[in-house]
């Protein structure tokens, strides 16, 4: 108390037996030709990422997705054995890390794949990349007037292996207009 203020310590408190539950139903309702990857950035949200580690692979997860190239690697570190999807942009000093982690990445500079595949061919791996289209979100990703001459040049890099394309949705929580929009341009 101070000055006549109460000052109220607050908690989240979360049950991993719903989390699973959760998982569980998502799984059931997009059916087994979908994979589920949950995303866990930002340490699943201040959750604790490692903490739900166990509980995904009992799962079955096979990919989990991060915002930061740190934030995969610690969950590399810490026995993530499964795929890891970067969603932020990598800057090119940071495609030997990838390499090294075996992490996915989500692509959408020309620059920075070709210095992944620089690396890749220097461990003698390949790495694997999905595309990331700017449908509306702003921040990165390839323009959609571009996407198929960047994809095209990207199949030319040997040692990237493409698995996939998404998009950002800036809206879905709060316009209906503005994401259908986003899906059509997508599509």
């Amino acid at each position: 108390k101070e000055k006549g203020l109460v000052m109220l310590k607050s908690y989240l408190e979360v049950n991993l037996k719903i989390v699973e539950n959760n998982i569980r139903k998502i799984k059931n309702e997009v059916g087994e030709k979908v994979t589920v990857a949950p995303v866990i950035k930002a340490d699943a949200y201040g959750l604790g990422a490692t903490k739900l580690k166990e509980l995904l692979e009992n799962q079955n997860i096979k990919i989990v997705v991060v915002a930061t190239i740190d934030e995969a690697i610690k969950l590399r570190k810490s026995g993530f054995n499964m795929e890891i999807l970067l969603l932020n942009e990598l800057l090119p000093y940071e495609a030997s890390k990838v390499v090294k982690y075996n992490l996915t990445v989500g692509l959408s500079d020309y620059k920075v794949a070709k210095k992944l595949n620089e690396e890749a061919i220097k461990s003698n791996k390949k790495i694997n990349v999905h595309f990331e289209i700017d449908t509306g979100m702003g921040r990165v990703g390839i323009k959609p007037e571009n996407a198929l001459d960047f994809m095209n040049k990207i199949t030319k890099l040997e040692n990237l292996n493409i698995q996939g394309i998404y998009t950002h949705f800036s809206s879905a929580d709060s316009s209906k207009e503005y994401t259908e929009m986003q899906i059509d341009l997508f599509n």
